[in-house]
């Protein structure tokens, strides 16, 4: 029963962004208290990354190297680097703010594959994109003296949503490549 209760996309959608939810506060609150800044932060998080890499090879070994590999370190690599944009963003916003900018994603994602490689939008996707894009800009652009001002936080995290977006679309493409054994 919990096997097939994990396999459903429906629980999968549901778990994501509560698990992201919950690293947000906890990323919020290891910037604040527990590290020296941003750099501090950046460097444990990407050293605990190698960390992970270690066991995913211990569990399945190394993988072959093909065509695609190169692209493949590479996207690991902007999504290490990406996570500077995320962190500059979280030590400016409160936590609530940074949850809601990356409900973006998905309509990045959306976008980018249409402008990079012909993916098909329909129409109801455009005005679910517009709807939530409509929402996002009124809680984050505000106004100051009749001039329209968005945050500098939420520049930097729409930067990271962007990249995220970007790495995600380009990371589906290659999996499309990909020999799998397992």
């Amino acid at each position: 029963m919990f096997h097939s209760f994990t396999e459903s996309w429906l629980v999968l959608a549901f778990l994501g962004p509560l698990f992201w939810t919950i690293s947000d506060f906890i990323d919020k609150f290891v910037l604040e208290k527990h590290t020296l800044g941003l750099w501090d932060f950046l460097f444990f998080f990407s050293m605990f990354s190698w960390v992970c890499l270690g066991l995913l090879i211990l569990i399945y070994g190394a993988p072959p190297i093909y065509d695609g590999s190169g692209l493949a370190m590479l996207l690991g690599f902007a999504t290490t680097a990406s996570f500077y944009l995320y962190a500059r963003g979280l030590t400016v916003l409160d936590t609530s703010q940074a949850i809601l900018t990356f409900k973006l994603v998905p309509i990045f994602v959306i976008f980018i594959g249409f402008a990079l490689f012909g993916n098909s939008i329909l129409t109801n996707e455009i005005i679910a994109s517009l709807i939530v894009l409509a929402g996002a800009g009124y809680l984050f652009i505000g106004t100051d003296g009749g001039r329209f001002k968005i945050s500098i936080g939420i520049i930097w995290l729409i930067a990271a949503v962007f990249s995220w977006a970007l790495i995600f679309v380009l990371a589906d493409r290659l999996l499309e490549q990909m020999p799998f054994e397992h």
